[in-house]
């Protein structure tokens, strides 16, 4: 059976905000452990003890948006450069051909 124990910093190893653990059925539930499993539609599930269920971690949420856009902003400035790049050689074999 898998329990849940909840984390108030994020496991360094595994960027999750819980660690996840095995144990026999029928033995004692530790203290504060959880026996849901985070939802499968969380991208960073964090136990809220005052709701007692799974929440989306919005710093996480926007931590990871950061790193999208600035992978999106790279692409983008990639792919100008090879577009100006074509253009650049197009403009050349107008010129040598013209």
């Amino acid at each position: 059976m898998k329990i849940y124990q909840p984390l108030e910093v994020k496991n360094t190893e595994t960027g999750l905000w819980y660690n996840e653990w095995e144990i026999s059925e029928g033995m004692p539930v530790p203290e504060g452990m959880v026996l849901v499993a985070p939802p499968e539609n969380l991208l960073f599930p964090r136990w809220d003890n005052v709701q007692g269920m799974w929440i989306e971690d919005k710093d996480s949420i926007i931590e990871k948006m950061k790193q999208d856009n600035d992978e999106l902003k790279n692409q983008l400035l990639e792919t100008q450069t090879a577009i100006a790049d074509v253009y650049e050689m197009i403009s050349k074999g107008d010129e040598i051909n013209g």
